[in-house]
C-alpha cells in the first residue's frame, strides 16, 4: 500500500472518529472505540462472534431511517455492543428497544448509555447471552450490524422465523455486511432462510459496508 493511500485511510479514520465523538457528546453517551476493536470475553455456542465495532454515526443515518419506525415497533439490535444503535432508535417513539449482547461488559456499558441518553422517549432493555438461544417472539424490526458468522446467523433467523406461527406479524431485518468475501457465507444463510424476501440494499462510496433490507411474515415490509 502506498504512503499516499495509507495517509488517506488514516485521514478518513480520524474524520470518522471525530464525527463519532461529536455524536456521543450530543447524545450524552459513550460508544466510541478508538483503539483495537474489542472481542467479548465470553464464547458463543458456535464461536463465531465478531469484534465490537460500532457503525459510524454518519453511515448509520444512511442505513437506518428511524422515522419509519412506528409506536408499535419492537426493535432488536442483535449484537448491540455499547448500544449506539439502540440509543438512536430510543430517541423516537417505539414500543421498546431491545439489545442482545453476548458480552456482560459491553451490555453493562450499553445500560449505562441507556440511562444517560439525552432525549430518550422509548424504553431500552438489555438481554445478555448467546443470540442463538434468545427469544424473539415480540420483535418486528431486527438490526444486525455484522455481529457474527454464518452459523449463529442461521440459528437466529430460524428462531425468528419460528415465532411467526404463534405470533403472525410483519417483520423486517436490516443487515449490515462487509463488502468482501467474509460476508458471502452470511448472505447465503439470509437468502436460504425460507421466510425472508429481499427488499433492497445500498452501498456508500465512503464505507466498506453494504446494507440490505429483507422482509417476512404477513404484510411483510422491509422498508428502511
Amino acid at each position: 500500500m502506498s504512503v499516499l493511500k495509507r495517509s488517506a485511510q488514516r485521514a478518513r479514520w480520524l474524520l470518522r472518529l471525530g464525527v463519532d465523538r461529536v455524536g456521543d457528546w450530543f447524545y450524552s453517551i459513550d460508544t466510541v472505540v478508538a483503539g483495537a476493536l474489542p472481542h467479548a470475553s465470553e464464547i458463543s455456542r458456535f464461536g463465531d462472534a465478531y469484534v465490537n465495532g460500532p457503525v459510524s454515526y454518519w453511515i448509520l443515518r444512511s442505513y437506518l431511517d428511524c422515522k419509519t419506525l412506528g409506536p408499535k415497533e419492537v426493535f432488536y439490535d442483535i449484537g448491540c455492543g455499547h448500544g449506539r444503535v439502540l440509543c438512536m432508535v430510543a430517541r423516537h417513539r417505539v414500543a421498546k428497544c431491545i439489545g442482545i449482547e453476548l458480552s456482560k461488559e459491553f451490555a453493562e456499558k450499553a445500560r449505562t448509555n441507556a440511562v444517560a441518553l439525552r432525549g430518550r422517549v422509548s424504553p431500552i432493555e438489555l438481554r445478555v447471552g448467546d443470540a442463538a438461544e434468545m427469544d424473539y417472539s415480540d420483535g418486528t424490526t431486527f438490526y444486525f450490524g455484522d455481529p457474527f458468522g454464518a452459523y449463529t446467523m442461521r440459528s437466529v433467523l430460524k428462531r425468528i422465523g419460528e415465532t411467526l406461527t404463534a405470533n403472525p406479524r410483519a417483520i423486517r431485518c436490516i443487515f449490515v455486511l462487509p463488502i468482501f468475501e467474509r460476508s458471502d457465507a452470511v448472505r447465503r444463510v439470509i437468502e436460504t432462510s425460507g421466510w425472508l424476501n429481499f427488499v433492497g440494499g445500498q452501498s456508500l462510496p465512503y464505507s466498506p459496508m453494504r446494507v440490505e433490507y429483507w422482509g417476512g411474515g404477513p404484510n411483510r415490509n422491509g422498508a428502511r
